[in-house]
C-alpha cells in the first residue's frame, strides 16, 4: 500500500471545507492525517480508510515535530478564516521544516455585505455597540465574547449564540452572560430561523463575521435585512491562498490526483441562500439571451480544470473550440488528438480572439486573463474572465440540458457556488419538472 501512495498530506482544520476535502481525498492514492482542535469538531468527522486524525491544539513547535517525524509531502491549512494564530503557527512550522503549505481560502460573499457596517475586530464592534441603543444578537463565536463585555449593560442588551457544549456555556457564565441571554445551538441556521430569533429578542443589530456560505453568512445577512436589523460585520483577515477549485488543481499538478470540482454546500443547507440586496439586485441580474453557437468559433485561453469544463460545455452546443495554452490537461490533449478541438501549444498573443463569437480567459495568470478581457472588450467579443467578474461581459452559466430544453443558471458572477448548487438541485428534479412528450409545450 505504501508504495502506491502518491502523497502524504497533513490537513489542519475542522471546517466544512476540511470535511469536504477529506471526502474527496478518501478515494485518492494518498494518506491523509487530520489535526483538529476540539473534540466537538471531531464528532462531525467521517474518515476514509486512508485517513487518520488526532484532536488537540498544537503549538508551532509541536506542528514542526509532527512534520519532521512523519515527513509529509505537503500541509493543507483548512482552518477557519479568522483563526489567524493557528495559521501563523502552521506557516512557521512549514517554514522550519521546508514543507509546502497550501492555504485553503473560504469563499467570500461580498453581495451580502451591502448596507452593512464593517469593523476590523470584535473590540471595534463592541466599541460601536457601546455608542448605540438597543438589543443585539452576537453570532461571532465564543472566542470573541470577552470583547463584548466592554459594552455597558451587556448582560441585558446582548444575546449570544454559541455552540451547545458544556465548555462554551461555562465560558459564557464566567464572562457574566446570564443563561437567558445565551442561545446554545448547532448550525446550520436558515434565514427563517435567524429572522425568527431577531424578532423574538427584538434585536436592532446582528453582529457576525464574514464567514462565507460555510459559516451561514448569507442567511444571516438576508435575515438582518428582512427583520430591519443593522448588520455589523467583522472583516475577514486578508491572506494569500487558494480557492477550493484552485487547491484541487494544485493537488492534481503536484501529485497527479484526479479530483472532481467541488459541488459546494451540502444539500441540507443549500435551500437558504443569499441573493444580492435590493439596491444591487437589478444591476447584477443577467438577461438569459439564448443564441445558437453551432459551428461558431470559441476561443479558450488556458487549458486547466476550469477551461476543460468550459470546453466540454461549448462542445455540447456544437461550437468550434480553439484552445491556446503552452500546456494542457490530459483530456484537452486527447480532444485535440481526436480532432474535436484545435489546441495551439503556445502562450496567448494579443489578437488571438479576432473573429471569435465568444472567448473565455481561464489561465492561472491575472495579467494574461486581463489582457484577454481587454482585447475582447475592445473588439466587442463576449468574454468570460474566470478570476475577475468585473472584467466579464458575459457569465458562463451552469447548464442543464435535456432534449430541446436548456436551462442556464447564473448568479451574476457573484456566487459561483450558489449557481452550481442551484443547477444541481434542478438537475436532480429535471425529469419531474420536464413535461412528457405529449404534444404540449
Amino acid at each position: 500500500m505504501e508504495q502506491t501512495l502518491r502523497a502524504r498530506l497533513l490537513v489542519f482544520g475542522g471546517t466544512t471545507e476540511a470535511r469536504e476535502l477529506l471526502e474527496l481525498l478518501a478515494s485518492q492514492p494518498v494518506w491523509v492525517h487530520l489535526c483538529i482542535a476540539t473534540p466537538y469538531g471531531g464528532q462531525l468527522l467521517k474518515l476514509g480508510a486512508n485517513q487518520t486524525a488526532d484532536v488537540g491544539r498544537k503549538s508551532a513547535d509541536e506542528m514542526a515535530e509532527l512534520l519532521k517525524a512523519e515527513r509529509f509531502d505537503a500541509v493543507i491549512d483548512a482552518t477557519h478564516p479568522y483563526a489567524r494564530e493557528v495559521t501563523q503557527n502552521i506557516q512557521e512550522a512549514c517554514r522550519r521544516t521546508q514543507t509546502p503549505c497550501l492555504r485553503l481560502l473560504r469563499e467570500e460573499n461580498k453581495a451580502g455585505k451591502c448596507g452593512c457596517i464593517e469593523v476590523s475586530s470584535a473590540e471595534k464592534a463592541a466599541q460601536l455597540l457601546d455608542t448605540l441603543p438597543g438589543v443585539a444578537l452576537v453570532t461571532t463565536g465564543s472566542k470573541e465574547l470577552e470583547a463584548f463585555t466592554a459594552v455597558r449593560g451587556y448582560q441585558e442588551r446582548l444575546f449570544v449564540r454559541v455552540l451547545p457544549t458544556p465548555q462554551v456555556l461555562q465560558h459564557c457564565r464566567e464572562l457574566g452572560f446570564p443563561p437567558k441571554q445565551c442561545i446554545a445551538m448547532q448550525g446550520p441556521f436558515s434565514q427563517a430561523l435567524n429572522e425568527a430569533l431577531l424578532h423574538q429578542i427584538g434585536a436592532k443589530y446582528l453582529i457576525t463575521k464574514e464567514s462565507g456560505w460555510a459559516g451561514g453568512f448569507p442567511e444571516k445577512a438576508a435575515a438582518a435585512r428582512s427583520a430591519g436589523a443593522q448588520l455589523i460585520v467583522i472583516r475577514r483577515p486578508q491572506e494569500d491562498g487558494y480557492s477550493f477549485g484552485k487547491l484541487l488543481e494544485q493537488l492534481h499538478e503536484r501529485f497527479g490526483l484526479s479530483l472532481p470540482a467541488p459541488d459546494g454546500l451540502p444539500a441540507e443547507t443549500a435551500s437558504a441562500q443569499e441573493s444580492p440586496c435590493p439596491p444591487c439586485q437589478t444591476a447584477s441580474r443577467c438577461f438569459p439571451f439564448y443564441r445558437r453557437i453551432y459551428g461558431k468559433k470559441a476561443v479558450m485561453v488556458g487549458a486547466g480544470a476550469i477551461a476543460l469544463r468550459r470546453v466540454k460545455t461549448l462542445l455540447e452546443f456544437g461550437a468550434q473550440v480553439t484552445v491556446i495554452a503552452p500546456r494542457a490537461a490530459e483530456e484537452i490533449r486527447l480532444l485535440d488528438a481526436q480532432g474535436t478541438i484545435c489546441w495551439e501549444r503556445r502562450e496567448y498573443r494579443f489578437g488571438d480572439c479576432r473573429g471569435a463569437f465568444l472567448a473565455v480567459a481561464a489561465t492561472d495568470s491575472r495579467k494574461v486573463n486581463r489582457q484577454v478581457g481587454q482585447e475582447c472588450t475592445q473588439s466587442d467579443i463576449p468574454v468570460s474572465v474566470a478570476d475577475c467578474r468585473e472584467e466579464c461581459t458575459f457569465y458562463f452559466p451552469a447548464v442543464i440540458a435535456q432534449d430541446s430544453v436548456v436551462v442556464g443558471v447564473c448568479a451574476g458572477g457573484l456566487d459561483h457556488g450558489l449557481a452550481k448548487r442551484t443547477a444541481r438541485r434542478i438537475r436532480e428534479r429535471f425529469r419531474e419538472i420536464l413535461p412528457q412528450q405529449d404534444g404540449e409545450e
